[in-house]
């Protein structure tokens, strides 16, 4: 079985960190809102952390259900008339009889 590189975490992290950003602009708004209105900022810190932290998250899930990858099958023989070679579908007492 080939070996496949560990590749592309640092990369599917940040593509992570894209897909989760409404975390990000959730924290933005509530930083705006503790300068605006004095809401508390600990609720605007705890999205912030929650952003990485979950952007990670998948990235770790996803990385390791890839490198896991399933077993191949084994060869299995062609007993098709139309696509196989007269010696794999017919044993050779019957090829050697009308040689």
């Amino acid at each position: 079985m080939r070996q496949r590189k560990k590749r592309g975490l640092l990369l599917s992290f940040c593509i992570n960190m894209l897909w989760f950003s409404e975390w990000g602009v959730a924290a933005l708004i509530l930083w705006l809102l503790h300068l605006w209105l004095k809401v508390p900022l600990f609720i605007s810190l705890i999205l912030l952390a929650l952003w990485p932290i979950s952007a990670l998250f998948t990235t770790l899930v996803l990385s390791l259900l890839t490198s896991r990858g399933s077993v191949p099958s084994p060869r299995q023989h062609n007993r098709n008339p139309y696509s196989a070679r007269n010696n794999e579908v017919f044993p050779k007492a019957i090829n050697s009889k009308y040689k």
